[in-house]
C-alpha cells in the first residue's frame, strides 16, 4: 500500500496536501444557486479520477508552473473570514519569504480556537507559530501568537487516524465570523469549497501568499477505500473529496485547511485536509479528516481549556 503523507509545507514533511467552503445563496426564481455547477460537474469530476493527469516535461517545469500560477482563483477574505495561515515567526518579514513562510492552514471556530491538522503542529514549538488573519493577502494579514495546542490523544502518524488539532489563541481575533462544527454528515451532504494558502499541483513549489479557492466534491468513502484508490486506508474518521476544477487540487501547504459547505443554514466545516498520494494523481484524490467525527472532543477541550 502507498504510504500516506500528510499536506504540510514544511520542509520535514513529504509532499501530499487541503478546506473547503461553500458559499450559498437561498435558492429563489432565476436566483443563482452555488451548487449547481458542483453538482453539474461532479460526474466529470469523478470520471477524471480514471484518467490519468498530464505530466509536464522535465525541461518544461517552470512554464508549467507559471501555467498553473494564472489558473490559480484568487478568493477575496470576506468569503472565508474564517480561513487562517499557520506561519514560521523566525522567517524574515519579506515580501519576497512571504510564501515560503506559511506551512499549514487553520480554520476558526471561535474568536480564539481554531482548527488544524496534528501534522502542522506536531513537535513544534508553538513560540514560533503565528495565526494569521484577517486578510487574503498574508503581507496584510494581522498576526495572533498562540497560547495552547492540543494533539487529539490518539492521534495515529503512520495511519493519520484521528487527525485533529486544536489552537488557542492568546489574544481573540477581531472577526465575528467563524465556521460551525456539525453534529453529523452524511456521505450525500454535498461538498463545497476548501480556502487556503498552498500550491494547487504537485510539480508547482510556489505557496501562494494570496489566499486560493479550491472547488470540491465528496466522493463515496467505498469507492475511495477500493484496491485501485487507498485500498482500505480511509477510516471512519476520514472521507474523500475530488476538485472539481482539472488540473486544479490542493497540495503542498495546504495541510489543516478546512472544507466548508452550507449544512442546515450553517457554514459547517465539514474535513480537514489530512493526507493523499501526491496531487491530482490518478485515484488518488485529497482525504480529509471528518469534523463532525470529533465534535465532542473538540467541545470537551474548549470546556476543559476556559479563555
Amino acid at each position: 500500500m502507498a504510504e500516506n503523507r500528510p499536506f504540510n509545507g514544511r520542509p520535514a514533511i513529504s509532499i501530499a496536501s487541503a478546506i473547503l467552503i461553500a458559499i450559498a445563496m437561498p435558492v429563489q426564481a432565476d436566483a443563482w444557486d452555488p451548487f449547481k455547477d458542483l453538482l453539474t460537474n461532479s460526474q466529470r469530476a469523478i470520471k477524471r479520477l480514471e484518467q490519468k493527469p498530464p505530466r509536464p516535461p522535465k525541461d518544461a517545469l517552470s512554464s508549467r508552473e507559471l501555467d498553473y500560477s494564472t489558473r490559480r482563483k484568487k478568493a477575496p477574505f470576506f468569503l472565508a473570514p474564517w480561513a487562517a495561515a499557520l506561519v514560521d515567526s523566525r522567517v524574515a518579514e519579506d515580501l519576497k519569504t512571504q510564501g515560503k513562510s506559511i506551512f499549514c492552514n487553520a480554520t476558526l471556530i471561535r474568536k480564539n480556537w481554531a482548527v488544524t491538522s496534528p501534522s502542522c503542529v506536531q513537535n513544534q514549538d508553538p513560540a514560533y507559530i503565528e495565526l494569521r488573519q484577517g486578510s487574503s493577502e498574508i503581507s496584510e494579514s494581522q498576526k495572533y501568537r498562540l497560547s495552547g495546542v492540543f494533539i487529539h490523544p490518539e492521534f495515529r502518524p503512520d495511519s493519520l487516524e484521528n487527525s485533529i488539532a486544536l489552537i488557542r489563541l492568546a489574544v481573540p481575533v477581531n472577526s465575528g465570523d467563524f465556521a460551525v462544527v456539525p453534529t453529523q454528515v452524511s456521505d450525500a451532504t454535498p461538498s463545497g469549497q476548501v480556502f487556503g494558502w498552498g500550491s494547487i499541483a504537485e510539480f508547482e513549489s510556489l505557496i501562494s501568499s494570496s489566499l486560493i479557492q479550491v472547488d470540491t466534491m465528496r466522493i463515496d468513502r467505498q469507492l475511495c477505500n477500493s484496491p485501485t484508490y487507498y485500498a482500505g486506508a480511509v477510516s471512519q474518521d476520514m472521507f474523500c473529496a475530488v476538485a472539481v476544477q482539472e488540473g486544479i487540487d490542493t497540495c503542498l501547504g495546504f495541510g489543516g485547511a478546512g472544507l466548508i459547505s452550507w449544512v442546515d443554514g450553517y457554514q459547517a466545516l465539514l474535513g480537514i485536509v489530512s493526507w493523499g498520494e501526491g496531487c491530482g494523481r490518478l485515484n488518488k484524490p485529497t482525504v480529509y479528516t471528518d469534523v463532525a467525527y470529533f465534535r465532542e472532543w473538540i467541545q470537551d477541550v474548549i470546556r476543559k481549556n476556559p479563555d
